[in-house]
C-alpha cells in the first residue's frame, strides 16, 4: 500500500526533495561569498607565503606544512595541504577568498550527493537521502556553534 502510493507519487516527491536541497544549500554557498579571514586564518595565509619563500615552490612548501601538521596537530592533512598550496587570500584577496570558500561548499554538495548516488541507485531515494543529509547538517537550530566546523573540523568545545 505504501509502496504503491510512493510510486504514485514519486516525481512529486523528487520534486520537493529538490526543493529541499536548494532551500538548504544555496543559503549556505551564497553565505560563503560574505566569509572573512579571522584569528589563525591569518596565521595560515601568513605561513604559506613563508613556507613558499622558505622552499620556493607551493608544491613542496605546502607538503611540509602538512608534514609538519601531522606531526602536530590531528586529522585534516589535505585541507591544510590545500590550504598552503592555493593560499586564496594572498594570491586573490578576499574576491578570491570568496570564490574559494564557495568552492569548497560546492565541492562538499556535489560529492556527497555522487556518493549517495553510487550508494542508492533509485533517483528519488538518493534525492530524499540528499535532503536528509543536507537538513541535518545545515538547518539544526545550534549552527551559530557550528559555523566554523563546516570549513575547518569540528571545533574541541562541541566534542565535549
Amino acid at each position: 500500500m505504501i509502496e504503491s502510493f510512493f510510486n504514485k507519487y514519486k516525481k512529486i516527491f523528487a520534486g520537493i526533495f529538490i526543493i529541499g536541497i536548494f532551500c538548504a544549500v544555496v543559503p549556505v554557498i551564497v553565505g560563503c561569498g560574505y566569509t572573512y579571514l579571522c584569528e589563525d586564518d591569518f596565521s595560515f595565509e601568513g605561513g604559506a607565503a613563508d613556507a613558499a619563500d622558505v622552499y620556493g615552490s607551493n608544491v613542496v612548501a605546502a607538503a611540509h606544512k602538512m608534514v609538519e601538521y601531522y606531526n602536530v596537530n590531528q586529522g585534516t592533512y589535505l585541507f591544510n595541504y590545500l590550504i598552503h598550496f592555493i593560499r586564496a587570500y594572498t594570491r586573490g584577496g578576499l574576491p578570491g577568498f570568496h570564490f574559494y570558500m564557495i568552492l569548497n561548499a560546492v565541492a562538499f554538495c556535489v560529492a556527497l550527493m555522487v556518493l549517495l548516488k553510487i550508494l542508492i541507485k533509485d533517483n528519488t531515494a538518493c534525492l530524499g537521502a540528499s535532503f536528509a543529509i543536507f537538513a541535518t547538517v545545515f538547518f539544526h537550530d545550534e549552527y551559530a556553534k557550528w559555523k566554523r566546523a563546516f570549513f575547518t573540523g569540528i571545533p574541541a568545545d562541541l566534542i565535549i
